[in-house]
């Protein structure tokens, strides 16, 4: 025969047990990244923010020795801009040559293919591009709807 147990212990028991189910089942899904980070490389490893810092401290040792600063390119669904002025590519290439990088920035509402045309002639030539998704274009917000006038007053 068994003892039975007080109603306070059983409580107790039971909440610990389905703590240490609830526990295993999210480390299950959630694999070794429950608490400190599933151990691949990603946006906060330490790799990635060396290579970050690296990166910008090239640009800035080269900004401070007097080189260009990289092409700043935008494709959007306007089209091809250099600078904030719209370009064609062979200007864009002659423009960023003599910069060697470029950076490109690819919104959403871009034209299909265009962005994938541009990256190839940049590499073709020779010159390294940062590139950047961006979700809405930079252009001034639209002008606000006119104000509608009530219709004229009868005497």
């Amino acid at each position: 025969m068994t003892k039975q147990q007080p109603q306070k212990k059983r409580t107790a028991k039971t909440a610990a047990g389905g703590a240490l189910l609830a526990l295993f089942l999210l480390f299950g899904w959630c694999g070794r990244g429950l608490f400190f980070g599933d151990g691949k490389p990603g946006d906060e490893s330490a790799e990635h923010i060396a290579k970050e810092s690296a990166e910008t401290a090239a640009d800035t040792q080269a900004n401070d020795a007097g080189m260009a600063p990289r092409c700043a390119i935008r494709v959007d669904a306007v089209g091809v801009q250099l600078g904030g002025e719209a370009a064609e590519v062979s200007a864009i290439l002659v423009a960023c040559k003599a910069r060697g990088e470029a950076d490109l920035t690819v919104t959403g509402d871009a034209k299909f293919g265009t962005a994938d045309e541009l990256r190839a002639a940049l590499s073709a030539a020779g010159i390294r591009v940062f590139e950047a998704k961006a979700s809405a274009p930079p252009a001034a917000a639209p002008a606000p709807p006119a104000p509608e006038t009530p219709p004229p007053a009868a005497e």
